[in-house]
């Protein structure tokens, strides 16, 4: 599961630099509210690339706060205005540039420390059918989890239990309308969502990977699942 902050990123970053060419295009056409509703897209998925970027760099903030600076220092030389301080802004300039080099050649760690190929390991088994009855548990004091399960060529991750999870305000329904636009349905009773996933073997782990990256870090706080995650699955030919 260590690759699904990764999987976001990218997907996200390529989302930015589309949401900043319709936003240019319509500054452009003088279209100003289109340019809002845009714009305030864009800040939303930064600050989630900003939670991604951190959980996979440790020193992101301190990094991005040198960047801050040099694009700060860089804009006021280039204002004539500002000459009698040049001296002070190269100083400045070059010890936020020697500070993001120093930070650049540390060796990166990230916060949450996990085996990163475990869960694609246990996912191959699954799918290589050498095991069954695979939980993936997000929260067991809260009993959230998602049941895997593969035959047919067919894989099905089933979220039970979201009728006392709601009652329990410990999801909303904003929540569940998200998992829904992630592929997700629900039965008729509404007590459980169900994601049906098709297609060759690697297709599938990639769209896993990529929902289960969503649920954790996008539509769900992460940090209700730190140190409370584990898998549990039986062994074919198991009674257990």
């Amino acid at each position: 599961m260590e690759h699904s902050p990764e999987l976001l990123i990218s997907q996200y970053e390529a989302e930015k630099k589309k949401l900043q060419k319709l936003i240019r295009n319509c500054v452009k056409e003088m279209e100003y509210l289109e340019a809002h509703h845009h714009s305030r897209a864009l800040s939303r998925l930064n600050q989630r690339l900003r939670t991604l970027y951190k959980l996979t760099d440790n020193l992101y903030e301190k990094k991005e706060h040198e960047q801050r600076n040099i694009r700060f220092y860089e804009k006021l030389l280039k204002d004539k205005k500002l000459l009698y301080a040049k001296e002070y802004f190269e100083e400045s300039l070059h010890k936020s540039k020697e500070e993001l080099e120093k930070l650049n050649l540390q060796p990166v760690s990230k916060p949450i420390q996990q085996d990163p190929d475990l869960f694609q390991h246990i996912l191959e088994k699954l799918l290589a059918n050498s095991i069954k009855d695979l939980k993936l548990i997000l929260n067991k004091q809260e009993n959230i989890h998602l049941n895997i399960t593969y035959s047919r060529k067919t894989l099905k991750v089933t979220i039970p239990h979201i009728k006392k999870l709601l009652e329990k305000h410990v999801w909303n329904e904003f929540q569940i309308h998200h998992l829904l636009k992630s592929g997700f349905e629900s039965d008729h009773n509404g007590t459980r969502l169900t994601l049906i996933l098709k297609g060759e073997k690697q297709q599938i782990l990639s769209r896993l990977h990529y929902t289960i990256g969503k649920i954790v870090f996008e539509i769900f706080d992460f940090r209700d699942f730190t140190n409370e995650s584990y898998l549990h699955y039986n062994e074919v030919g198991s009674q257990t």
